[in-house]
C-alpha cells in the first residue's frame, strides 16, 4: 500500500508548522488499528521542528489514525512544495485518507506557582 499526497505553501503564509491526520482503513471501510505505517516527506521541510527529518514510522491508533506535522523548516520568502508519502507493508487492498486539521493543545500549564500555606499566620511552603 502506498498513497501521496502534495502539500503546497504560498511564500506569504506566516505559519510555520502544518498539522495533518492520516487515516488507514481496510477496503471494507473498517478501521486498520496497531499498524505500522511509514511517512516520508519528499522535497521541502521536514517531519520534526528540530532537525531535518525525512521519514517517521508510526503506529495507528484505534480508530486507524495517525497525526503528525510538517513544518516549513524556515523556509520564507519563496513557495513551498513537498510530497508527503505515506507506506504500509501487508496492508492490501487499504485505503489512506490524508487531511489537514488543527493543532491540538493542551488545557493544562507546567508553569503554576506555588503559593506558600497559611498556617497560624506563618508562612508554610508545600513539601515537593
Amino acid at each position: 500500500m502506498s498513497a501521496s499526497a502534495e502539500i503546497f505553501i504560498e511564500s506569504q503564509e506566516p505559519k510555520a508548522r502544518f498539522d495533518y491526520l492520516l487515516t488507514l482503513r481496510d477496503a471494507a471501510g473498517q478501521d486498520l488499528a496497531g499498524k505500522d505505517v511509514v511517512i516520508t516527506c519528499e522535497g521541502d521541510g521536514s517531519l520534526q521542528p528540530n532537525h531535518n527529518a525525512k521519514q517517521l514510522v508510526r503506529e495507528t491508533n484505534a480508530e486507524g489514525q495517525v497525526k503528525f506535522q510538517w513544518f516549513r523548516r524556515g523556509i520564507f520568502g519563496r513557495d513551498v512544495k513537498a510530497v508527503v508519502v505515506v507506506e504500509g507493508r501487508d496492508l492490501p487492498d487499504s485505503v489512506v485518507s490524508l487531511e489537514s486539521t488543527e493543532p491540538e493543545y493542551s488545557s493544562t500549564s507546567y508553569r503554576t506557582r506555588v503559593y506558600p500555606f497559611r498556617v497560624g499566620g506563618k508562612a508554610v511552603w508545600p513539601q515537593r
